[in-house]
């Protein structure tokens, strides 16, 4: 944990991660709206745990939210909370190299999903919103991925699974 267990939050998009932000939840959360209306990029929202054994947090880091931005009368606008749902992940890492990894992921705010699971939108919200939680940093051989939400706000979801790599 931070300096004086005060939560530490960080945000960042998949191709870098700012300063970490020593402030509420709800303040790294506007801070990301902010960025997703700029840059039209998915942010992450993570915060630090110093729970390094944890192999799904990325060097202690636990993801919390993921914002996205949708075009309203032209401008890029934040999702407003409605529009997002709390799931936990069980990822069972798969590897060619390595002996497999059990993971989890646990109370993360993504995206609701299409509602249609045959179309290419939904394809692409799981790829976006979920492959991001698998992999335990391995770098050579192949890997494939099975994820199942464990938990949702949405029980419909409960259950689903995802395959990746194969």
């Amino acid at each position: 944990m931070s300096r004086n267990d005060k939560p530490t939050y960080r945000i960042g998009t998949s191709d870098a991660w700012g300063a970490p932000l020593p402030k509420s939840i709800e303040a790294a959360y506007l801070a990301a709206d902010r960025a997703a209306e700029q840059t039209g990029a998915i942010v992450y929202v993570d915060e630090f745990t110093g729970d390094l054994a944890n192999r799904a947090y990325d060097n202690g880091w636990r993801p919390r939210k993921h914002v996205i931005a949708e075009e309203v009368n032209g401008e890029l606008r934040a999702l407003p909370p409605e529009r997002y749902v709390r799931v936990s992940l069980c990822i069972e890492n798969s590897f060619e190299l390595y002996e497999d990894v059990e993971t989890r992921v646990d109370d993360v705010l993504v995206p609701e999903p299409p509602t249609d699971q045959d179309s290419d939108e939904y394809g692409d919200w799981a790829y976006e919103h979920i492959h991001c939680f698998t992999g335990v940093g391995h770098s050579k051989g192949d890997s494939w991925y099975d994820v199942e939400i464990t938990a949702s706000d949405q029980p419909e979801l409960v259950g689903r699974t995802f395959e990746f790599g194969y």
